[in-house]
């Protein structure tokens, strides 16, 4: 095998090892993208069950919603 196709072997492994990290960044990226967008429904859900009536009184309801701060101010 000539130098130049050495050369050109390992550039062609090297571009194969970049689009496989390039899709594994890809994927983690969606992947947190995913989960933050779970977090925020989540959220807002429980801000709403929060301000439901029955959960006023209720502390269990809304342990990291509004009424944990309404107490705390």
């Amino acid at each position: 095998m000539s130098s130049n196709q050495n050369q050109e072997a390992g550039q062609q492994w090297n571009n194969q090892q970049q689009r496989q990290q390039d899709h594994q960044d890809l994927s983690r990226q969606q992947s947190q993208q995913n989960n933050q967008r779970l977090n925020t429904q989540r959220q807002q859900q429980q801000e709403k069950n929060c301000q439901n009536a029955n959960c006023q009184q209720n502390e269990e309801c809304c342990q990291d919603g509004i009424n944990q701060q309404r107490q705390q101010d």
